[in-house]
């Protein structure tokens, strides 16, 4: 995992820890492109956006998150 991706990555689970799960998903969506290709932080990623969401309420995007998608 690249470091620029690991900062990334921990600026947005700071985001998280601090309840500003609005934040914490605009830093996932600007770093998207730095996830592609490693595996890892790409669960990281989706495993983060997946909680954000769920914790603003919108369930049913949580279960099919947009950050790293393929499509």
């Amino acid at each position: 995992m690249t470091a620029e991706a690991v900062r990334s990555l921990a600026t947005a689970k700071a985001a998280l820890d601090a309840h500003e799960y609005d934040r914490a998903l605009e830093l996932l969506a600007e770093a998207t492109p730095l996830f592609r290709g490693e595996p890892k932080a790409e669960l990281r990623a989706l495993l983060d956006e997946a909680w954000s969401r769920m914790s603003i309420g919108d369930v049913e995007t949580s279960i099919v998150p947009r950050c790293c998608s393929r499509a």
